[in-house]
């Protein structure tokens, strides 16, 4: 589409870059155009994107021996599967979104709480486990 407008006091044509406002619409010159959009992809490419991954503290697997795993909205499991292992384990669900939740063996102690949630199963696995759900 190629814009020609005129100086409403002189009728001459106006040339060169320039932004014209209509109402909600604004028209740009071609050269206009060609700077933002030049700049727009040299911007983009100069983001360095990197993906974030999140996790219960101190992770999302505990270990042979007994952990206590948080997860929160600042530690989000992020859909993950939180799996506490052997050992007397304690994970609790404050915040974040778990896919499942494993206690493992032993004496575990899960409790999910507040804004939590969990899309699949908890499994408390062999021993005296206690499931705490506020």
């Amino acid at each position: 589409m190629v814009l020609k407008q005129t100086n409403k006091k002189t009728g001459h044509l106006l040339r060169g870059p320039r932004i014209i406002k209509r109402g909600k619409h604004v028209f740009t010159s071609a050269a206009v155009m060609g700077w933002v959009v030049t700049t727009g992809v040299i911007f983009l490419l100069s983001i360095n994107v990197t993906p974030a991954f999140a996790a219960c503290t101190p992770s999302d697997t505990g270990s042979a021996g007994a952990d206590v795993i948080l997860c929160d909205a600042l530690n989000d499991p992020m859909g993950a599967n939180v799996t506490g292992l052997a050992g007397d384990d304690t994970i609790t669900m404050n915040g974040g979104t778990a896919s499942s939740i494993d206690a493992g063996l032993d004496n575990d102690t899960v409790i999910i709480d507040g804004l939590a949630v969990v899309t699949g199963d908890v499994v408390m696995g062999t021993g005296a486990d206690v499931f705490t759900m506020n």
